[in-house]
């Protein structure tokens, strides 16, 4: 079951259909009659153990994910919303396997694209009931489908990255076009929240081991990035920016709009 949480009121947990339905009209071609609501618990628990099998950790992510996201359509356990959440989940999956795009991988933009595709390709000219062979099929042609799908999003992914990319790097002062993702995080905080930071504030920023920070500090401080707040002290507790960077985080500042990137 899955949680829904309604603004105002306590989550509950939606229910399973507990009578049959059938998807699109039956002068249709691609109308179709799922299990019957008495089967569906135990179809979604086992595809549930499915997904979290050992055996199934070396199945390529993109290849399980169609895979379940297919067998739970074809379940059909709501009344309504079934699409929707098999997408969601799908993504989910994806995330876990490693492919998460952090809002730039949509599969609805996809879909919505491909709508006549997307049903030609579920139904896969199968029976239109799910015990007439749909319990027991070749799914290779919604996989080839659902796996041509992903490459596009991804690759629309890469060329709206690579685009940002360029055009961050045409306004990129040199000193920070040069920073790694850890420095722009610190140089970001120290130019628009804080003076100065603690390593403990590093460990928090970056989530990182104490050691980890400590050498990072160091190379960061030889590299003319940063310098210890506290010059004459032994070891090093605090960090400010170092000086050349200083002055680029003031120049910045008068320029918030140009730089809104870096607060993101």
């Amino acid at each position: 079951m899955i949680r829904v949480i309604n603004h105002g009121r306590r989550p509950r947990l939606s229910e399973y259909r507990t009578e049959q339905n059938q998807v699109g009209k039956r002068n249709q071609t691609n109308w179709y009659l799922p299990p019957e609501p008495q089967d569906v618990p135990i179809l979604i628990e086992d595809l549930v153990a499915w997904i979290n099998s050992p055996n199934t950790q070396s199945i390529p992510s993109p290849i399980k994910t169609g895979i379940f996201m297919w067998q739970f359509l074809t379940i059909h356990p709501y009344m309504d919303g079934n699409g929707r959440t098999a997408r969601m989940i799908a993504t989910y999956i994806l995330k876990l396997g490693g492919l998460g795009l952090k809002g730039l991988f949509v599969l609805e933009s996809f879909y919505d694209r491909n709508l006549k595709e997307y049903y030609k390709n579920l139904q896969m000219g199968l029976q239109h009931n799910y015990y007439y062979g749909r319990n027991d099929c070749d799914i290779t042609q919604w996989l080839e489908f659902f796996i041509s799908g992903l490459s596009e999003v991804f690759v629309e992914a890469a060329n709206l990255v690579e685009e940002k990319s360029r055009e961050y790097t045409t306004v990129e002062p040199e000193l920070i076009r040069i920073l790694d993702p850890n420095q722009r995080i610190v140089f970001t905080k120290l130019a628009f929240q804080n003076n100065w930071a603690s390593t403990s504030d590093l460990r928090k920023w970056l989530n990182l081991s104490d050691r980890t920070i400590r050498d990072k500090v160091k190379k960061w401080i030889d590299s003319g990035f940063v310098m210890p707040r506290d010059s004459d002290g032994q070891r090093i507790r605090s960090i400010v920016l170092a000086q050349e960077y200083q002055s680029l985080a003031q120049e910045i500042r008068l320029e918030p709009e140009r730089y809104r990137y870096l607060l993101k």
